[in-house]
């Protein structure tokens, strides 16, 4: 999610007003999406979706590579490849496109392509 919808949406769902400073689009956007989200001060959660019981904390865009190198490549975590690595992350946390995201994080990520059988 990137930094401007994520900024209107905490701030629309903390307030209850739109800020001045985003894009018309991005108010759009926010209008549209916000029944599907809550804020819990200092966090936005995702509580759409299908099969989801228990909201998911949104993660903004510069905060996602971070989170998949915590999921995928930590020592504890063993490089366990696309599926496995999407349904760990998927449980807890959420953001827009964020299975083709791990998608291509996990095809680049040398120790897997190093062990991927031919």
């Amino acid at each position: 999610m990137n930094q401007e919808l994520y900024y209107g949406l905490v701030r629309f769902l903390a307030t209850g007003k739109i800020p001045t400073t985003v894009e018309e689009m991005i108010k759009e956007e926010v209008k549209k999406i916000q029944k599907n989200y809550q804020y819990q001060k200092p966090s936005l959660y995702y509580i759409g979706g299908r099969n989801q019981t228990e909201p998911r904390q949104v993660i903004p865009h510069h905060q996602k590579n971070q989170l998949l190198k915590q999921t995928h490549d930590h020592p504890l975590s063993g490089h366990q490849g696309q599926d496995n690595t999407h349904q760990r992350t998927s449980t807890l946390y959420y953001w827009p496109g964020m299975e083709h995201d791990i998608r291509e994080y996990v095809k680049t990520c040398h120790v897997c392509q190093k062990r991927n059988r031919k």
